[in-house]
């Protein structure tokens, strides 16, 4: 997020400003990279502040995000109840945010029940807009990334297991993938294709840096299948249930990727200028 911060911020005038960083993983203990993604977030806030003393307001959020595979696995590693678990290491970065005086206007936790609130909601408006629908999922999939992957986004190594299998990777993160077929909730972003990329052309700017323009551009034009947006639950049943359906949770990257809406007041504040 702190990439798309750069052309809003040069944009702002009187307008409302959302400044974010990532929501943080709490499956670890904060570190230096955490403290600079607040910092420079801090930066920003606070020298639009100062340009526009009056008239534009900004708000500055920063949180955790506390569901998925990888949480689950760290509490149980620690002998710790999720909850417990989560709120022990998203106290971690708020402490480590407030020594370091960085003035957030929100700090938001994905297992809050505003949150909760707002992902069923968006989740239930996508649906009755059509957007979401059952359907399978086969592919690649990364446990340790908690991501779907395309065929583009994988490398075979070359090398077996010891029984056998061949070891395919992410391509971004070096991790070991999986071949995986289930029933799933796809989100059809093959319908948002074009319209997303005459966007894109119409507005060279949104994407920073500027270096990025072709490999988002590229991705857009080759990777835009339709998205799995659910887990099983009985494969994953730390996260936020799918609204009428115990039987899936809804993905992690989807439930995350909402906290922008979250604190932003929506849907319960309808004349919020950060979202309309």
């Amino acid at each position: 997020m702190l990439r798309s911060c750069s052309t809003a911020v040069l944009r702002h005038t009187k307008q409302p400003l959302l400044v974010t960083t990532p929501i943080f993983y709490v499956n670890g203990d904060p570190h230096i990279g955490h403290l600079y993604s607040g910092l420079v977030a801090d930066a920003i806030t606070r020298w639009q502040k100062v340009k526009h003393p009056v008239g534009g307001s900004i708000m500055f959020t920063t949180g955790t995000d506390e569901h998925g595979l990888k949480v689950k696995q760290s509490a149980a590693a620690g002998n710790m109840s999720l909850n417990d678990f989560c709120s022990q290491n998203s106290d971690k970065f708020k402490l480590l945010f407030n020594d370091a005086n960085i003035s957030y206007s929100d700090f938001i936790r994905t297992t809050e029940p505003r949150h909760h609130d707002t992902v069923t909601h968006v989740w239930k408006q996508l649906v009755d807009a059509g957007y979401i629908k059952k359907g399978k999922y086969e592919g690649w999939y990364s446990v340790p990334d908690e991501s779907y992957l395309t065929p583009n986004q994988v490398q075979d190594t070359g090398k077996v297991d010891e029984e056998g299998n061949n070891i395919v990777v992410s391509l971004e993160s070096g991790h070991r993938v999986q071949l995986m077929s289930e029933e799933n909730y796809m989100f059809s972003l093959s319908e948002f294709k074009k319209p997303l990329l005459t966007w894109l052309q119409q507005n060279p700017d949104v994407i920073q840096p500027k270096a990025r323009r072709g490999e988002v551009i590229d991705f857009m034009e080759n990777n835009t299948g339709d998205l799995s947006v659910s887990r099983q639950a009985s494969k994953l049943d730390w996260g936020i249930p799918v609204p009428n359906d115990n039987t899936h949770t809804i993905y992690v990257w989807v439930d995350a990727l909402i906290n922008y809406l979250t604190v932003s007041g929506y849907p319960k504040n309808n004349n919020n200028n950060y979202y309309n």
